[in-house]
This record gives C-alpha cells, sequence and structure tokens, in this order.
C-alpha cells in the first residue's frame, strides 16, 4: 500500500478528511520553503506535495 493510501486509509477509520497542499518549492522566495512546510503540518496538513519549479515552452 503506498503512503497516500495509508494516509487516506487511516483518515477513513477517523472519519476525517485529507488535505493534501500542493507547493513550488522556491515560491514565492527560496528561503520561505522549510517554513512553509513546517507551518503547514503544524496546520494539520495530511501530506504535503513538494514540486520544482520548472519554465513551459514558449507558444
Amino acid at each position: 500500500m503506498s503512503r497516500i493510501a495509508a494516509t487516506f486509509s487511516q483518515l477513513k477509520t477517523q472519519g476525517r478528511k485529507a488535505l493534501i497542499p500542493f507547493v513550488t518549492a522556491g515560491f514565492p522566495f527560496a528561503d520561505i520553503t522549510p517554513e512553509l512546510m513546517h507551518a503547514l503540518a503544524a496546520g494539520g496538513a495530511s501530506r504535503k506535495r513538494v514540486t520544482r519549479p520548472c519554465r513551459l515552452a514558449s507558444a
């Protein structure tokens, strides 16, 4: 079972919902990312998803 599936299963038995915020690392500033992750955990985020910024090709 994946970690996300395990989280959903655990929350379901507790009658709770999941909160999985999506964060772009370094946005708006690189030095705020660790503080933001701690704040999300303290705020009750079930899981956190962090990605790195990417540049899309010009259309």
